[in-house]
């Protein structure tokens, strides 16, 4: 039972207290169990800890490399993305040119007809 105060309110409550489990579940290397034990048991338990730590790095390792290989495709990606967006910004550089270079002709036509015009009268 959990009796008291907390900041003046009363405090009433039932707790159910939990059972403790192995140490074992959460420990590692491993708790070795039996108090003294054996030489070799020790040494059984220490070449699976290399063994387990040995996949671990492993897969580490082939997750780094996945990672890397990740990274160059998209260090790939990204550069033809880049050179697609130079290549759409040269276009539309170049449409511009054109349609102000139209503009211009128009004008020019424009005028010369105005003044083919103003001398026929």
């Amino acid at each position: 039972m959990l009796n008291g105060t907390i900041q003046n309110q009363p405090i009433s409550n039932e707790v159910q207290i939990e059972d403790v489990e192995s140490k074992q579940k959460v420990s590692f290397p491993e708790a070795n169990i039996g108090g003294g034990g054996s030489s070799t048991n020790s040494a059984t338990n220490t070449n699976l800890h290399d063994g387990q730590i040995s996949n671990l790095l492993n897969q580490i390792t082939n997750d780094t490399n996945n990672i890397r290989d990740d990274i160059g495709t998209l260090a790939e990606s990204n550069s033809n993305i880049q050179e697609g967006i130079q290549n759409a910004k040269n276009i539309a550089e170049r449409s511009d040119m054109v349609s102000v270079t139209g503009i211009d002709v128009d004008a020019v036509g424009i005028l010369i007809t105005a003044a083919a015009l103003v001398r026929t009268r």
